[in-house]
C-alpha cells in the first residue's frame, strides 16, 4: 500500500459486497484494508478480490482498528444512521448504501456532523449510470422529445415478494426506501425544478407474509408544473 492511498473498510459484505470490492480494487488511489461480516463464506468472497485486508466479524472493532481511513456501509437500512454516525465521530469518511438513513432528522443529524468534522458523507447511488437513464435524460436534456411535462418510472410485477429484510418495513424503510431509493433520484435529476407537493399511498391486499405494501406510489409535483410519479407494485398484471 502506499502512503497516498486511502485504506477502505467493507462494512459488511451481503449482496452488494463483490461490487463494492471490484470499484475500489479498480480505482487509483484506493485500496481495500479490512472487511468486517460475520458470516465466514462472505469474508472468504471478500478476500478473493482484496486478499491482504485484515478481516473482523465485530463492526466496533473495525471502525476503532486504525486501519480504515473510509468506511462503505451496506448493512441494512435500520441501522445506517448508527454505523454512519459512529463512523462520523471516529473521524472517517463515509459512503452509505441507499437509503441514507430511514428519518429526515437522521439524515440531517449526519450531514451536520460530516460537515462539523469536515468529513465526506456520500450516499451510492449506481442506477445514476444506468444505460436506460442516461439515454432518457439525454434525450430530454437535448429537447428531442420536447417538453417534459409528465414523466413516470415503475418497477415490479405480480410475483410473490422475497421474504428477507428488504420486505420487512421496520427494516427496509418500506417499498419505497429500496427501489424509491434510485427511482426518485432518477426522477429529480431529469426534473431539476423545485418541487411544490409530494403525495403517496401504500396498498396492503395479497402478500400477507411480509409488512412492506404491496403497491406503493410516489407523486411529485415541481413549481414548473411537470408532474413526477414512482410506482413500486408487486400486484401489478
Amino acid at each position: 500500500m502506499k502512503n497516498s492511498e486511502i485504506r477502505v473498510g467493507l462494512l459488511a459484505y451481503g449482496a452488494i459486497g463483490d461490487e463494492h470490492n471490484q470499484a475500489v480494487s479498480a480505482a487509483d488511489g484506493l485500496v481495500v484494508t479490512a472487511v468486517c461480516d460475520t458470516n465466514p463464506e462472505r469474508i472468504a468472497a471478500a478476500l478473493k478480490i482484496a486478499p491482504s485486508a485484515k478481516t473482523f466479524t465485530d463492526a466496533d472493532l473495525m471502525l476503532k482498528s486504525g486501519e480504515i481511513d473510509l468506511v462503505i456501509i451496506s448493512t441494512p437500512p435500520n441501522s445506517h444512521y448508527s454505523w454512519a454516525k459512529s463512523a462520523l465521530s471516529l473521524g472517517l469518511h463515509v459512503i452509505l448504501e441507499k437509503p441514507m438513513a430511514l428519518t429526515t432528522d437522521q439524515c440531517d443529524e449526519l450531514m451536520a456532523l460530516a460537515k462539523k468534522s469536515n468529513l465526506l458523507l456520500v450516499v451510492y447511488q449506481n442506477r445514476r449510470f444506468d444505460a436506460d437513464f442516461l439515454t432518457i435524460k439525454s434525450a430530454i436534456d437535448q429537447g428531442l422529445i420536447g417538453d417534459l411535462f409528465s414523466f413516470e418510472s415503475f418497477v415490479g410485477g405480480y410475483s410473490k415478494p422475497c421474504d428477507l429484510w428488504h420486505s420487512d418495513a421496520q427494516v427496509s424503510g418500506g417499498a419505497i426506501f429500496d427501489w424509491g431509493s434510485h427511482f426518485i433520484d432518477q426522477i429529480l435529476a431529469i426534473v431539476p425544478d423545485e418541487i411544490e407537493f409530494v403525495s403517496g399511498v401504500n396498498q396492503k391486499r395479497v402478500w400477507d407474509h411480509i409488512t412492506n405494501a404491496d403497491h406503493a406510489q410516489v407523486s411529485i409535483n415541481f413549481k414548473g408544473g411537470v408532474q413526477a410519479t414512482f410506482i413500486n407494485s408487486d400486484l401489478a398484471a
